[in-house]
């Protein structure tokens, strides 16, 4: 004998019975709800867990392996700026972030980057990094709107 549940539909609107599963029906707006509530959750949740590793450019190039792919917050002296913009007219920047060493850093956009300048850069730490022909090791990809 197959365990099925059997309900009046006429005592639950929301609730219709099928042979397989039991469906249930919510009105639109209510749905929206439910899905904006488990967004913000989401979003709260994981921005809990999405904190970056916090790093001296010392400690990125003693160990490039370890932070490879990850997100960090690096803190420096802005040197060697060089605002570029590529043949197909985008517009970047890089430069090195220093302390002891230096990290290079890449960032879309001409930020109001000066040499000298004290920064604190986001972004995504890569110990290397192919673009075409072309071969980057140890650059920070700042976050967008980060500088």
């Amino acid at each position: 004998m197959e365990n099925s549940i059997t309900m009046d539909s006429s005592e639950h609107p929301a609730i219709v019975p099928s042979r397989r599963l039991l469906c249930v029906r919510m009105p639109v707006k209510r749905l929206s709800l439910v899905y904006k509530t488990l967004l913000v959750a989401y979003i709260a949740i994981g921005s809990t867990f999405a904190h970056a590793a916090e790093a001296t450019p010392s400690q990125l190039l003693a160990n490039p392996s370890k932070f490879d792919g990850q997100h960090v917050t690096v803190a420096g002296t802005a040197q060697y700026v060089r605002p570029k913009t590529s043949r197909r007219g985008n517009e970047y920047e890089t430069f090195s972030l220093c302390e002891q060493t230096c990290v290079n850093v890449f960032t879309w956009g001409h930020p109001n980057i000066a040499q000298g300048k004290q920064l604190t850069v986001h972004g995504t730490f890569e110990a290397v990094k192919r673009v075409g022909r072309y071969t980057f090791r140890n650059e920070i990809d700042a976050d967008e709107g980060s500088l």
